[in-house]
């Protein structure tokens, strides 16, 4: 139970405004029941010696039997209790039923507080002086007293309660927002940025609870700007081991590629020098090697292509295209490789001249390599469709070639480098796997939406050049 109350600032400041408020009541009763009657007794006595002064101060103006009278009547209507004597002590009668003797005491017994107090007077009949004894009656005192302990039970029961709501009304008062102010302190100490409500107190719980929810605010800008610079931090490192493992399969890749001609060159000019079997055939075997050393020099423009647009240096040149144009001038330098391929291109590209801004050789180099892989992966007599077409969004451009399906799981890899679905990677059956990956890197810089996907019967490679990179020239 102590355990409890310690550690409950609320139930200790009801514990300790209830026993204050009950000692005071218990105070303010008995200074009460001591000193009010008393009080009043001094003021019961004051009042009578008032009015028998004022009495007797006249009796000098009266005869005896007036005086007598005159006592009467103050006896009658005071409640008092008078003795009168003579000179010598002789007690005389004025005709009073509650006028006391030497028993007065006894008589009295229900006073537990009393006055006596004597005066002396001579009547203007009479050489001889007169004393007068007065009795003050306590019996109303002693009634107030006798009421107060009557009523203590329900003076104890209303003190109790009225001490037991005002000590609950003190102890939400004051300890609920020291509380709620202690919780919100332990939430910031836990980093866990709850809102505190403000109630509009103006005290210092007020300012503190002000300044909490002010410090909570500030800690919780502070922490979602670290949280934010920390994942932004995150990020750049798994750039960074991104492009690191990139580079490395990149470099790998490149290595695999530029190995298996070298050798294949190599052993080609070995045979070559010494005369080794066919290898006499020089104008032969010489004919294979430049092929090699040729493919070998479009392999390796394409990596410096690849490097270059990757680097972080480099900025394309946008300028104003017309990309009907372009793509004719592409489409124009593919003719007889697709003659040779058997393949026919079937060209669609408008009437209107279209207009876009981008970098103009990187976009050629871009259709130059799509074009080139439905050339090379299409069935041997067989339709290529190329077309170019103003939509109300967007100006859209696709190739159309008839091949076999690419796998579905294998079309997003087909834009990572050195990706080919011919696993023994023959230059003869295919390229070098680096075309669309250039392709991916120079829409991506433009920042167009493009896709490759199965159709029937075929594959179609689409790109959609949004209408707000069209140019507004009147051509």
């Amino acid at each position: 139970m102590i355990r409890f109350v310690k550690r409950h600032l609320n139930v200790k400041v009801f514990i300790i405004t209830l026993f204050i408020q009950i000692l005071i009541g218990v105070v303010t009763y008995t200074f009460i029941s001591i000193v009010t009657p008393k009080t009043y007794l001094d003021k019961i006595n004051q009042t009578t010696d008032a009015l028998v002064q004022s009495a007797i101060n006249r009796f000098s103006e009266l005869n005896l039997a007036e005086c007598k009278q005159r006592l009467l009547e103050l006896v009658m209507g005071n409640n008092l209790m008078i003795k009168l004597t003579d000179d010598k002590g002789n007690e005389i009668d004025f005709g009073s039923d509650i006028q006391f003797d030497s028993d007065y005491a006894d008589q009295n017994h229900l006073m537990k507080e009393y006055t006596e107090k004597g005066y002396t007077f001579k009547p203007k009949d009479s050489n001889k002086n007169y004393f007068m004894y007065i009795v003050g009656n306590g019996q109303r005192v002693n009634l107030f007293r006798d009421t107060l302990q009557d009523v203590i039970p329900y003076l104890a029961i209303i003190v109790v309660v009225i001490s037991f709501v005002v000590s609950l009304l003190c102890s939400r008062f004051i300890s609920n927002p020291v509380i709620k102010i202690s919780q919100t302190a332990k939430n910031l100490a836990d980093l866990k940025f709850v809102s505190l409500n403000r109630t509009g107190r103006q005290d210092e719980i007020g300012i503190i609870e002000e300044s909490l929810c002010e410090l909570s605010e500030h800690l919780s800008h502070a922490l979602n700007e670290l949280q934010n610079k920390n994942n932004e931090l995150k990020q750049e490192v798994e750039n960074v081991k991104r492009m690191e493992r990139q580079q490395f399969s990149f470099f790998s890749a490149v290595s695999h590629e530029l190995k298996t001609p070298i050798t294949a060159l190599k052993g080609q000019l070995l045979g070559m020098i010494h005369n080794v079997g066919g290898y006499k055939d020089h104008n032969k075997y010489l004919n294979r090697a430049l092929a090699i050393v040729q493919d070998m020099e479009s392999l390796v423009v394409e990596i410096m292509s690849s490097a270059k647009i990757h680097s972080d240096s480099f900025v394309p040149q946008k300028q104003e295209i017309e990309l009907k144009r372009m793509v004719s001038d592409v489409i124009n330098e593919y003719e007889d490789i697709a003659m040779s391929k058997e393949v026919f291109l079937q060209i669609n590209l408008g009437e209107e001249d279209i207009y876009v801004l981008g970098d103009d050789s990187l976009l050629r180099i871009a259709i130059s390599n799509i074009l080139s892989n439905a050339i090379r992966y299409s069935i041997p007599e067989t339709d290529i469709f190329v077309c170019l077409q103003m939509k109300k969004q967007y100006i859209l451009f696709y190739i159309i070639n008839q091949c076999e399906n690419i796998p579905e799981s294998e079309i997003d890899r087909m834009f990572l480098p050195f990706t080919r679905l011919e696993e023994s990677r023959n230059r003869a059956t295919g390229g070098s796997g680096l075309g669309l990956y250039l392709v991916k890197m120079i829409l991506d810089m433009h920042g167009v939406q493009y896709k490759l996907y199965n159709i029937p019967k075929g594959v179609k490679f689409e790109i959609h050049f949004d209408l707000d990179h069209k140019s507004d020239s009147s051509h």
